[in-house]
């Protein structure tokens, strides 16, 4: 564990980059050129570490292996210009379990979590309209193949479904919310919201397709799961493997009770994929009726998630503040 008073927080906002060191891949002086306009500011005395921040991505294995051996010697040579022993990237991939290098450093926090939890909704039996929901917006190729199987199945009747891309042949669909009026129309080009809204409670279980799913020892939680515990909805997982286990590790409960989730433990993506598909498909044989029952039987598991959430808004505060405001 390394001593707070022995690091200094940058912030890479200032970058305008979608990630904290991309700039070492092309133009380290670049980098080299913010850090010493920033620091000349400010009392290095003491400081042996600066940490930079990322509270909504991460920055991955594979971008890390891009960058020039030689950029990051003459990065190196910077740090030791002005006495720092090593950077601390902090981000929110919890499935990293080591350092980039000696000299990079990594930390990470689910700062997704209670993003949403001021805008929880009421833990009640619930009538269904849909059997699942199904958002995605940027194409990604686990998302368009869950969206696939889900026209080809006709599964996507039972299924408030969005894709804001092509598939088969369907165009871009996205669900348009006016949250003042709780108005719900289809669009080609509508806006999604951030917020638990009636789509979660008018379908039962939420096909969350997680933004990465083939990296290694990735895990990214964002508000797309963060959203169930605040709407009360059970949740099917389309991520990396170890997503489920990585929640219950933080305290959050699932729903093997019902299904099978074994799924989570499945290293290969096209079987792990075939078994979502295989879960997906025993919900949708049960009627409304039925998952309104069952619904009804997850209730401690939906209070406690509640719960638990609201503990990680008050950790997590300051981050949502910052996009609140």
């Amino acid at each position: 564990m390394i001593d707070e008073k022995l690091v200094i927080d940058v912030p890479i906002d200032s970058f305008s980059m979608y990630h904290d060191f991309v700039w070492l891949q092309a133009d380290v002086n670049k980098i080299i050129n913010y850090l010493t306009s920033y620091l000349k500011n400010h009392n290095l005395e003491n400081i042996e570490y600066m940490r930079f921040t990322h509270d909504h991505e991460i920055f991955s294995n594979s971008e890390y292996t891009k960058i020039p051996s030689e950029n990051l010697e003459r990065f190196y040579k910077f740090l030791d210009e002005i006495k720092i022993k090593a950077i601390i990237i902090r981000d929110n991939n919890i499935g990293k379990k080591d350092y980039f290098s000696k000299r990079i450093l990594h930390n990470a926090i689910p700062f997704f979590l209670g993003g949403t939890a001021l805008h929880s909704l009421q833990i009640q039996p619930r009538k269904f309209k849909k059997k699942f929901a199904c958002l995605n917006f940027r194409n990604r190729r686990h998302k368009n193949q869950v969206v696939e199987f889900l026209y080809k199945s006709g599964i996507s009747e039972n299924t408030y479904l969005t894709h804001n891309f092509s598939v088969l042949d369907k165009p871009p669909i996205t669900m348009e919310i006016d949250l003042e009026f709780d108005e719900l129309q289809e669009s080609q080009f509508g806006q999604s919201t951030y917020y638990p809204t009636r789509l979660n409670v008018e379908s039962f279980c939420n096909i969350v397709t997680e933004t990465f799913f083939t990296e290694s020892n990735t895990i990214f939680i964002t508000e797309k799961i963060e959203k169930c515990f605040s709407a009360g909805q059970p949740f099917i997982v389309v991520s990396n493997p170890g997503f489920l286990k990585k929640l219950k590790e933080l305290g959050f409960k699932t729903f093997s009770d019902w299904w099978d989730e074994d799924y989570d433990l499945i290293e290969d993506n096209e079987q792990r994929l075939q078994k979502i598909y295989s879960v997906i498909d025993k919900i949708n044989k049960l009627s409304l009726e039925e998952l309104e029952k069952m619904y009804k039987e997850m209730h401690y598991i939906f209070h406690h998630n509640k719960k638990l959430n609201k503990k990680w808004f008050t950790k997590n505060i300051k981050t949502i503040l910052r996009y609140e405001l």
